[in-house]
């Protein structure tokens, strides 16, 4: 990993159109547009030399966002969203070259791709369950995301994107009388694999990289004055 002393500050002009609606029950739904025009937006690239950093010039984004929840029992609400976006990016491929221990970006032809970190849609969900007459509460959450590009490539490999994969967390937290409470929290439920893959115009795939963390679990017990 190198760095670039010439990276420039991004610049984001945001556009946000949202209608929402309320009903008695206290459910709820909302949907947004929005539009995202980005200056210098700052790309992770892999060199024959290691990694380093550079600015794209025009990138931009255009998406919707759907939101709500739902009462289902007097105990039980699910709440979501979901994100569609469309990303480009306006990309001239550079050729980075190190000689005598300095480097130079060498400019090359110019591409329009994804833009760099932008997941093409985002489904978050979350069920609730509380019982306050126990002071018990279980919330299972769900996240997705669709392949992100992380790591620009400059050379003859395609580019690398992290790929899809479903989480599911649980916590569950009960008050013990006046002060305290305790809360169990269970992350990755499902102990999904981070995989970075080599994407081919083919649409065949190859494993860059897998990292597995493993489920984690964490007991709180909790004072309030």
């Amino acid at each position: 990993m190198f760095g670039n002393a010439d990276l420039k500050v991004v610049q984001i002009n945001n556009y946000d159109l949202r209608f929402e609606y309320y009903w008695k029950s206290q459910d709820n739904f909302s949907v947004s547009l929005f539009y995202k025009d980005f200056k210098n937006h700052i790309e992770l690239l892999g060199t024959n030399q290691g990694f380093t950093w550079q600015n794209v010039d025009n990138s931009r984004v255009l998406g919707i966002e759907l939101e709500g929840r739902k009462k289902l029992t007097k105990n039980l609400e699910l709440k979501g969203n979901v994100s569609f976006v469309n990303s480009v990016a306006e990309v001239i491929r550079y050729t980075v070259q190190i000689n005598d221990g300095r480097k130079s970006f060498v400019p090359g032809d110019t591409i329009t791709r994804t833009m760099f970190g932008q997941a093409p849609y985002v489904l978050n969900g979350i069920l609730n369950y509380n019982l306050d007459s126990l002071g018990l509460g279980l919330t299972l959450s769900y996240n997705v995301q669709g392949p992100r590009l992380v790591i620009v490539s400059t050379d003859e490999r395609p580019d690398i994107f992290e790929m899809p994969r479903n989480q599911f967390d649980f916590k569950a937290t009960k008050t013990i009388g006046k002060h305290f409470s305790a809360s169990l929290t269970i992350r990755d439920i499902l102990n999904t694999s981070i995989r970075r893959t080599y994407l081919f115009d083919n649409g065949d795939e190859l494993d860059w990289e897998r990292i597995t963390y493993g489920t984690n679990y964490q007991l709180a017990l909790i004072y309030k004055l």
